[in-house]
């Protein structure tokens, strides 16, 4: 059991959880863009919307 409360439990985990989320969808889309995929635009622009949003 934790005595923090739910809400700052959660606040916490996007803390921590988001910028690592941001980082590895960044490492992904340079992969994408120099890999040679015929439909790399769709991936690239859920990618930027995703990483734009940083809830």
């Amino acid at each position: 059991m934790t005595r923090i409360p739910e809400t700052d439990r959660d606040i916490l985990e996007q803390a921590m959880y988001l910028p690592m989320v941001i980082i590895i969808l960044e490492k992904d889309r340079l992969i994408i863009e120099k890999a040679p995929f015929k439909l790399s635009q769709p991936y690239l622009n859920l990618m930027e919307e995703t990483i734009k949003a940083r809830i």
